[in-house]
């Protein structure tokens, strides 16, 4: 197969995957590694984005019915998009496989850029209404590697995060505040067909309350501004 290059917007959107829902295997009949990306049906579109842009790897969309990683249902209809096993490749299993297993060092983390980061967080994330922030869900990676992840996103983007225990596992989010912040950095890189992973609502209600806020504020003022000079007004009588 010939070799090709991957520009910009195709590595980050390979990275972001790979640190999300992707996985990178070497099979038996080939020395090189190959990218495997399954989704459920509901996000079919958000594969086929995918694909717009890795195709040049080679391989095809093929419907699958089966257990999904991870779950506990053992019947998923899903679509698997598995490319050719390609050379270049081998890069990005260098830097984000170490023994077959996948992981994040201080190394690996600095290719990440905001449409890498947008790709993860449409793979792993969500919105968590109840406390208005944002999560990722992180299970595959222990805690060493998770404070990568925070030093990573406070240092580049000045993002707090919190790491939370779930059983053996762990997973990150962000701070409320930093929701704003968040959709700011990395929400125009969302694919329109994940957009119920952006809530635009909770930002413009934020902004909003800010707005409410300086208005009472000021009805306060002329009200109380306007007591003020009607006392002057009676006591001058």
């Amino acid at each position: 197969m010939k070799m090709i290059e991957l520009n910009n917007t195709q590595e980050q959107i390979l990275i972001g995957t790979i640190l999300g829902d992707a996985h990178l295997n070497i099979c038996k009949s080939s020395i090189n590694p190959r990218i495997e990306i399954q989704h459920c049906l509901p996000q079919r579109v958000y594969l086929r984005w995918k694909y717009s842009y890795l195709s040049s790897l080679g391989g095809s969309i093929n419907y699958k019915e089966g257990k999904y990683p991870f779950s506990t249902v053992k019947k998923i209809k899903s679509l698997r998009y598995v490319s050719h096993s390609n050379k270049l490749l081998n890069k990005y299993y260098n830097l984000f496989y170490n023994r077959g297993i996948k992981n994040i060092t201080e190394n690996n983390i600095c290719y990440l850029d905001k449409l890498g980061v947008a790709v993860w967080y449409m793979d792993d994330g969500y919105f968590d209404k109840r406390y208005g922030r944002i999560a990722i869900s992180s299970q595959s990676f222990n805690y060493s590697e998770h404070l990568i992840i925070k030093d990573y996103f406070y240092r580049k983007w000045g993002l707090s995060l919190r790491i939370i225990k779930n059983k053996n596992k762990f997973i990150f989010h962000t701070l409320k505040k930093d929701t704003p912040l968040f959709f700011k950095l990395f929400g125009d890189f969302i694919d329109s067909s994940m957009a119920y992973k952006k809530p635009d609502r909770i930002i413009l209600t934020t902004k909003n309350k800010q707005k409410k806020n300086e208005c009472e504020g000021e009805r306060k003022w002329r009200t109380t501004h306007k007591k003020q000079k009607n006392n002057q007004h009676y006591h001058q009588m």
